[in-house]
């Protein structure tokens, strides 16, 4: 379902003259890298019906990425050695390749949320910070040549400054905001130096999502059943939840498939039989989406 490595197509001729960097700057033509990685970038604002019922990528489905994986402190690469991020943000522990809304890590915490989560669930699998401003110091170690340029994926959700100035391979006071808006967002900064092929780092940013619960994501079929689905909403709006996949449902006899809390917090019964396999697809009315889970492991990237 979710695609975060994609090698699709040749280098196009030039970046899509209408793109702009994180900081509202040009993508530069010149830039060999730029015209590769974001040739089909989508950066058009998608409403909240557009939205349902599927699950958000973010727009990283529209990029065309060197192969990468999952680096330790919650963001992706190529080569996660080449990128040192650190940020006084926390998180809750490690977070399982099985769990699409989990990428805290030591450094890469960017999960704004405006109402507190409920005390009578567990935490969530993301830990939130308040909407408001981070700072975040990334520096680049590698070899490719320089400048560095700075790319988002929902340039309306968040704004950037401190980034990469010049050929510098510092940004040690970059500082990422979330927009107020009455809708949630996800999306996706990324990093990359100017010549295909390039190294690439990419750090999630979600605004005002839904919350899933770390005893939820994934969701645990072991101990009997049913098993309790536990998730809240930034924005204080009811969830709805959509049971994706096979032998498991939100009644005793496996035929519900849906299921809505009257209020910003969710929390009922899933029941599931030996071979339950699937996902199960949490969304608002305002865009919010979340995804967890259900049997065998998937793996997301």
């Amino acid at each position: 379902m979710l695609l975060l490595a994609g090698c699709g197509g040749g280098v196009a001729p030039s970046a899509q003259s209408a793109l702009r960097d994180a900081q509202g700057n040009a993508i530069p033509a010149g830039s060999s890298a730029a015209a590769h990685i974001l040739a089909h970038a989508d950066t058009g604002r998608r409403t909240a019906a557009s939205l349902q019922p599927q699950y958000d990528d973010g727009g990283i489905g529209s990029l065309q990425l060197p192969q990468i994986v999952a680096c330790t402190d919650g963001t992706y690469s190529n080569d996660c050695a080449d990128w040192t991020l650190a940020s006084a943000a926390t998180s809750t522990g490690p977070c399982p390749r099985t769990n699409p809304n989990c990428h805290a890590g030591v450094g890469a915490d960017l999960n704004f949320c405006a109402a507190g989560y409920p005390s009578d669930i567990p935490a969530p699998a993301l830990a939130p910070v308040a909407v408001s401003p981070q700072t975040l110091s990334l520096a680049y170690g590698g070899s490719a040549a320089g400048p560095i340029l700075t790319f988002s994926t929902r340039p309306w959700a968040v704004t950037v400054t401190g980034t990469f100035s010049g050929t510098s391979t510092s940004a040690p006071s970059l500082t990422v905001a979330p927009v107020a808006s009455p809708f949630a967002s996800r999306g996706w900064l990324v990093f990359f130096t100017w010549s295909w092929p390039a190294d690439v780092l990419l750090i999630p940013y979600q605004v005002n999502e839904i919350q899933v619960s770390a005893a939820s994501s994934p969701l645990p079929l072991a101990g009997g059943s049913p098993t309790q689905l536990g998730a809240a909403d930034c924005l204080g709006r009811s969830v709805t939840a959509l049971a994706l996949g096979r032998d498991f449902g939100f009644s005793a006899d496996l035929r519900a498939k849906q299921a809505a809390s009257r209020g910003p917090e969710l929390n009922v019964p899933v029941w599931f039989a030996s071979a339950a396999s699937g996902s199960i697809l949490l969304v608002d009315d305002r865009g919010a989406t979340a995804l967890t889970t259900v049997g065998n492991p998937t793996t997301f990237f």
